[in-house]
């Protein structure tokens, strides 16, 4: 356990981990929800860079998340429009 209380508990960025897990990339969503979750109970247990470290890779995770659904539908877009193109060519 550390010395002192710090000033204010982290961000958990549950909300963000939950928005991304819903609409983005399902498994690496589940993970910031997990690391978020923890935040809570090891401020509560005094273990507070530990719930910062959970914070910081909820944070990470949710941003990771973010990205690999944003990939993932730029690339079905190319797809799309690459059979688009192919079907107007042999029209």
């Amino acid at each position: 356990m550390e010395e002192g209380t710090p000033a204010c508990k982290p961000d958990s960025n549950l909300v963000w981990a939950i928005l991304v897990t819903t609409l983005c990339c399902m498994p690496l969503g589940v993970v910031a929800i997990v690391k978020a979750a923890s935040v809570d109970s090891l401020w509560a247990a005094g273990s507070y860079a530990e719930a910062r470290k959970a914070a910081q890779d909820a944070g990470k995770w949710a941003a990771v998340s973010a990205i690999c659904g944003l990939v993932i539908v730029l690339c079905y877009m190319l797809y799309m429009m690459t059979i688009i193109a192919i079907a107007a060519l042999h029209a």
